[in-house]
């Protein structure tokens, strides 16, 4: 009941069945986890925040002492694992979902090598369209390449804009969204401060077009950058992003949070 209440009452959440599901649907489906998984942790690996979203690799450990997907077993040992996307409503309240599960990974463990080639058959239906996990990983790699390209600044930029549609919605660089042209404005004004700034990404998470990864840069600090004046010597930021990936695999909405830099 306590975990349920992080869900808003009119959540939309993606990667359970073949659609949408609503509220009645989350709740049938978490129905046999509290009741059939004991001694059961959730683990978070990876979590990414920015602006009203989230992304959580995350695994359990448990006994499954029910039935689960069809299967009866007594306190057998086995874990879940997966990626799972978070929108969040003005009231911290989950309002949106898009779920990533290993279903190969959980379903040979209960039945076998047919157990994970039917997995991999419900991932392709349940895992959402666009763009593959890989091919989000692929981007992200790409765009951070771009970014890292110190040595030419004319090319950096043309490669680094080549990733973004010329309508994306950018969260986290001002108090409202904004576009490319804002997005355009605070990159270059962490390029005129940090020149030689690179990025290096952590954990890269992807679900239903979605990826996401903390990016960690290091360069040196010749202008003054957010009232901190240049100290002409190397310096650290931390970066949380979150992007979405339309049809022809540009960024059409882009969430950042910007960590202090040191």
């Amino acid at each position: 009941k306590r975990y349920m209440s992080i869900f808003a009452d009119d959540i939309t959440a993606w990667g359970l069945i073949e659609g949408p599901a609503d509220i009645n649907t989350v709740k049938h489906h978490y129905k046999p986890v509290f009741e059939f998984f004991e001694d059961g942790v959730l683990v978070t690996e990876s979590l990414v925040v920015a602006g009203n979203m989230a992304a959580q690799r995350y695994h359990s450990f448990f006994k499954l002492n029910g039935t689960f997907d069809g299967v009866t077993y007594k306190r057998k040992q086995m874990a879940i694992r997966g990626i799972t996307f978070f929108q969040f409503d003005d009231h911290d309240k989950i309002i949106k979902r898009w779920s990533n599960h290993d279903h190969a990974y959980r379903m040979g463990q209960l039945l076998g090598k047919d157990g994970e080639e039917e997995g991999k058959l419900i991932s392709n239906t349940l895992n959402g369209p666009g763009l593959s996990a890989n091919e989000v990983k692929d981007k992200i790699e790409s765009l951070v390449s771009g970014f890292n390209m110190i040595h030419d600044s004319k090319l950096r930029a043309e490669f680094f804009y080549s990733f973004f549609a010329s309508d994306v919605k950018v969260m986290g660089i001002s108090e409202s969204s904004a576009g490319l042209k804002e997005l355009s404005t605070y990159i270059e004004r962490l390029w005129q401060a940090f020149p030689d700034l690179v990025l290096i990404p952590g954990d890269i998470m992807s679900a239903w077009s979605y990826g996401a990864s903390v990016l960690t840069g290091y360069g040196s600090h010749r202008a003054t950058f957010e009232g901190n004046e240049a100290s002409w010597g190397p310096m650290s930021i931390k970066l949380e992003l979150i992007a979405h990936f339309n049809e022809q695999g540009e960024i059409d909405k882009l969430y950042l949070y910007q960590h202090s830099f040191e």
